[in-house]
């Protein structure tokens, strides 16, 4: 039949949040807690995607000593430490999320990725760590158009789904990669890490025969 068509003037695709916009809600089922916390940002055709993508490569680095090796015990820290950059035509969102069996690890760690937001609007990224960010991006890309056809299938099916029909996007990114410094990274997390603008989410467990993970 007829291809979809989506109103993409109809989303609020790029909000600026006054206030941070924080729930935690029971769900049956979870035997942890899981946390998401991120900001919005502008939606697949932005020219910033090369300098998220580094913030949130930065972040996950920075991210693995203040929630996964910040404790082995079983009942704080988290096992694993994400961090999620998504783009489509209709919204665009950076951030991290998490798991824990402590409620007050999960608003530690909810504040902890808050405070390392802030800290990429202050501090320019160290330079071995802008390169080494940089650099893995690029190879991850390219790899795609050396050993996997697959990959570059998706990311062609992507591109175009999101409004590159003509690829340019697509090929631009490691230009747009190579193109940038920590300066110009530090402006993009300026542009869109309003310290009150973040949204955070917490799947906490639902009680269950009388008990409930504390």
């Amino acid at each position: 039949g007829s291809p979809a068509t989506l109103n993409v003037a109809a989303f609020d695709s790029e909000p600026v949040l006054s206030t941070p916009r924080v729930v935690e809600q029971p769900k049956a089922g979870l035997m942890q807690h899981y946390v998401a916390t991120g900001y919005p940002t502008a939606c697949y055709g932005t020219k910033d995607a090369a300098a998220l993508a580094i913030l949130s490569k930065v972040l996950e680095r920075r991210l693995y000593d203040i929630i996964r090796e910040v404790s082995h015990d079983f009942t704080e820290g988290s096992y694993h430490n994400p961090t999620f950059f998504e783009r489509s035509l209709a919204h665009g969102a950076v951030g991290a999320w998490f798991a824990t069996a402590s409620i007050d690890f999960a608003r530690y760690g909810r504040d902890a990725i808050v405070a390392e937001f802030a800290k990429l609007k202050e501090e320019k990224i160290p330079s071995d760590m802008f390169e080494t960010a940089r650099d893995s991006l690029r190879e991850k890309f390219l790899a795609n158009f050396r050993d996997s056809p697959e990959g570059v299938v998706d990311l062609v099916v992507k591109a175009v789904s999101n409004g590159d029909e003509s690829l340019k996007l697509l090929h631009g990114y490691p230009d747009r990669l190579n193109a940038l410094t920590p300066t110009k990274v530090r402006g993009v997390a300026n542009k869109y890490f309003n310290p009150n603008g973040f949204g955070s989410a917490t799947g906490t467990p639902a009680e269950r025969r009388g008990f409930a993970i504390k």
